[in-house]
């Protein structure tokens, strides 16, 4: 009869230790041919938190045999943990006579507010954070130019001053920055509008720009990569959202290749930003970071995050991604604003060549 109560636990131990290294390296299959891991890869935070639940509950029940195995998942699980739980103890403080770049990223939604007010508080905010480099995410929608948008308009004359070099790439990929910089053709990338499987969507957003600073030059790449979509019906709705995320994993799988390709092709120095739209070690975050290129968060931060709380959905979904002479030695994700995002707010060193 003791052996027999031992049972359910070990079936919940090889359940959870199971569904546990599967959400962990899921990332590493291709949504294309395995749709269902996306929704794995994406999932893993809650798997997490689950078995970390369950292993409390071995230990308080004694079962110390089954809480071990669980452990054991768990530690196997522990380079993707760092991923979206980083514990950065490293401090890379910039020297005397070092060189210091600021960097935001932010989807600011056509700088509209999604808090269910009137107040245009974005532009606001991003101003009063004063990065010397600002890659956007959809920043204009139905305007040609920046300051001609409504939630920009009441601080027209404070952007020019503040970031007197500033233009929209591909329709809504924008940069704004202190320093000078060149538009860099991106003609590999497909940027344009269609209909797929009956779908009208967009295809890969992505603009780099060369900016100068202080006699360097270092290439910035913006992106936006497909958007699951998701709507207030989608947080009540597990089988649409599923659907949704499975879809547009397969798009973003196709998105990542091409930028991918794009940064195999670009010089050593690369500060790649924007908005994802999928979480830490999914297929398209790893595919875009490559062995190359650096996390800035998991490399400078200590515990989660989020960028996205909108529909009462949590993900950090935006990133910061960078290699060459360049070395960051700060990354956070403010409170600011009221797009659907959060910024990124990363603050580098650049190394003496």
């Amino acid at each position: 009869m003791r052996h027999n109560r031992g049972i359910p636990s070990l079936i919940i131990t090889l359940l959870t230790s199971a569904a546990m290294l599967v959400c962990a390296y899921a990332g590493h299959i291709d949504p294309r041919t395995m749709g269902w891991t996306a929704v794995a890869a994406l999932g893993f935070p809650i798997m997490l938190v689950i078995a970390l639940l369950v292993l409390i509950c071995l230990v308080l029940l004694k079962r110390f045999k089954y809480a071990m195995g669980l452990a054991l998942a768990i530690l196997i699980s522990m380079p993707t943990i760092l991923v979206h739980v980083p514990m950065s103890l490293t401090r890379h403080t910039p020297e005397e006579g070092d060189t210091t770049l600021t960097v935001l990223t932010w989807n600011v939604i056509g700088f509209e507010p999604m808090d269910g007010t009137r107040d245009f508080i974005t532009m606001r905010h991003l101003l009063d954070i004063d990065a010397d480099v600002v890659l956007l995410q959809e920043g204009l929608f139905d305007k040609d130019d920046i300051l001609k948008q409504r939630g920009v308009v009441p601080y027209r004359d404070e952007v020019s001053r503040q970031y007197p070099f500033h233009s929209h790439g591909f329709q809504d990929l924008m940069i704004m920055s202190k320093y000078p910089y060149t538009v860099v053709p991106t003609d590999s990338l497909r940027q344009d509008h269609g209909v797929v499987d009956g779908n009208d969507s967009y295809h890969t957003y992505c603009k780099a720009f060369d900016v100068s600073i202080k006699g360097r030059v270092v290439r910035f790449i913006d992106v936006h990569l497909q958007s699951i979509g998701i709507d207030q019906e989608d947080s009540k709705s597990g089988k649409s959202l599923v659907h949704k995320v499975q879809y547009a994993a397969k798009r973003r799988a196709n998105e990542a290749r091409m930028v991918r390709n794009f940064i195999d092709s670009c010089p050593r120095d690369v500060i790649l930003c924007g908005d994802f739209n999928d979480g830490p070690a999914t297929y398209s975050y790893r595919t875009v970071l490559g062995d190359d290129l650096t996390d800035a968060y998991k490399e400078c931060a200590f515990g989660p995050s989020n960028t996205y709380y909108h529909h009462n959905l949590y993900f950090r979904i935006d990133h910061v991604m960078y290699r060459g002479d360049l070395q960051a030695y700060s990354c956070e994700c403010p409170i600011a604003g009221n797009s659907d995002h959060y910024p990124v707010l990363t603050r580098f060193k650049m190394t003496r060549k």
